[in-house]
């Protein structure tokens, strides 16, 4: 598995749920494909030209799969903070 397709949602909100994170933004998710060679400012660039209605990217969040037992996955969302944490992606999709 060298690609997988994302879903970016820009200039939205965060809300905390009973279920975890719900994200919500004003133009909708847009779905594009990273690969485990790209970096975190190359990652940068292709949410800015793919989603042309964000202006500044701020942050970057992902949901981080993690298996609980009896073929149960949950999601913990994180920041993506390092130029490598594109490749965590990949690395925890193989776990589960």
């Amino acid at each position: 598995m060298d690609n997988v397709f994302i879903v970016v949602y820009c200039n939205g909100d965060m809300i905390p749920s009973s279920k975890g994170i719900v994200f919500e933004c004003p133009s909708g998710p847009k779905a594009m494909t990273i690969s485990k060679d790209m970096s975190l400012d190359v990652l940068r660039k292709t949410i800015f030209y793919t989603n042309r209605g964000c202006k500044i990217i701020l942050d970057l969040f992902y949901c981080q799969p993690f298996h609980v037992g009896d073929d149960c996955v949950e999601y913990d969302c994180m920041k993506f903070k390092r130029i490598d944490d594109v490749r965590k992606i990949f690395f925890h999709l193989f776990r589960i």
